[in-house]
């Protein structure tokens, strides 16, 4: 494990966040994690590390509050995800910052799932593609 930068400096110490016999990633590079606030850790939660995953694999998305001890908060599962790309879930940069968004399937069609954070309410919105950008105010592009 590398300890100093490309700058030759060193690198600060990483912080575990989640917790139990599970592992939590978020997925694509340019997702980023937090939320405007800094509280709050996107994430991607799974039992299976090991191996590419299989239709049956459901992966659970949801956050870390990082300000209530590391708690886990559970949105719910999906079974669109893969270790590079995870679900796609993102903050989409909506007023307030409190909704969250990420790849779905609905009667075997690519959705999108459109989670508010504060009450956990969902709504789905059907998309062409499964792999998808979001835009304020919660819209989706699907990408090719």
């Amino acid at each position: 494990m590398p300890t100093r930068g490309s700058d030759g400096k060193p690198l600060p110490p990483g912080i575990r966040r989640g917790c139990g016999p599970v592992h939590h990633f978020l997925g694509y590079h340019d997702k980023p994690p937090w939320d405007a606030t800094g509280c709050y850790l996107l994430v991607n939660r799974v039992g299976a590390a090991d191996r590419q995953p299989t239709a049956a694999d459901a992966i659970v998305v949801g956050m870390v509050d990082t300000q209530e001890r590391d708690e886990y908060l559970q949105f719910g599962p999906t079974r669109v995800w893969g270790w590079q790309q995870g679900t796609m879930l993102q903050w989409p940069g909506t007023p307030g910052g409190r909704q969250v968004i990420d790849n779905s399937v609905t009667d075997g069609r690519p959705t999108a799932d459109v989670i508010d954070t504060r009450n956990r309410t969902l709504v789905t919105k059907p998309t062409d593609s499964t792999t998808l950008t979001a835009t304020p105010p919660g819209g989706v592009v699907p990408q090719p």
